[in-house]
């Protein structure tokens, strides 16, 4: 009777555990509609941790993960545009790790290629915004090549319409990848970029960070001009 009782309990809190997070969901789809995406990355945020993992079973297991990972997506969407581009490099590789560790017939396509997606516009942006803070090649040319190579393989991996998107998002990071600085600063700002901050030293901090644990001063000055284009168009995975 008790181990009846206290299922029925955890079964209680789990679907309360579930409604709120759905609220805390809805409000941040309410935050990002009204572009105010950091506020509602940090709501997607809540109400991933707010769900409930599942049970012991492996397909509800998994079933609860993949609601996690759309969260996750959500989140990483917001953070991009909110200009937290770093971060939202960040937790996009991290999830395309976690994914692709999954056995074939678990994993779900389309979180894996909305992730690419994801990673690859958010490193395209950065390799804006690295270039109007004047970074050097070798620093932006690590964000772009990363973009260069996400969208060719989406582009790869997709047929129709998507794949013509993505190859057209290709093409835009070639062409970002060729332009002179005096074209770069006629171009509009990309909206991803004008609210991130020090991308190239966050990049920097995060390189050391992996490897000796030093941050080097970050000495680069600020190009001062409006530049950029938005130049991607949202693939259909994203």
């Amino acid at each position: 009777y008790s181990a009846s009782k206290a299922a029925v309990i955890a079964y209680g809190e789990a679907m309360l555990a579930r409604d709120d997070a759905e609220r805390q969901r809805a409000t941040a789809a309410s935050l990002a509609a009204d572009e105010r995406h950091l506020e509602a990355a940090g709501q997607f945020a809540l109400s991933r941790t707010t769900l409930p993992d599942g049970s012991d079973a492996s397909e509800l297991d998994l079933d609860a993960k993949n609601a996690k990972w759309k969260l996750t997506l959500a989140e990483i969407q917001t953070r991009s545009l909110g200009g937290e581009l770093v971060e939202a490099q960040s937790m996009a590789a991290t999830m395309i790790a976690e994914l692709e560790a999954l056995p074939a017939d678990k994993l779900d396509g389309k979180l894996l290629e909305t992730a690419r997606s994801e990673l690859a516009h958010a490193s395209y942006y950065l390799g804006w915004a690295m270039r109007l803070e004047a970074a050097p090649e070798s620093e932006w040319r690590i964000e772009t090549d990363n973009a260069r190579a996400q969208f060719r393989l989406l582009a790869e991996q997709s047929t129709g319409t998507t794949a013509e998107d993505y190859k057209r998002n290709l093409e835009a990071v070639i062409r970002l990848e060729q332009m002179t600085d005096e074209e770069l600063s006629n171009c509009d700002k990309p909206g991803n970029c004008k609210n991130c901050k020090n991308p190239s030293g966050k990049k920097r901090s995060q390189k050391y960070s992996k490897s000796s644990g030093s941050k080097p001063g970050d000495a680069r000055e600020k190009i001062k001009s409006e530049s950029a284009a938005n130049a991607l168009q949202r693939g259909k995975g994203s």
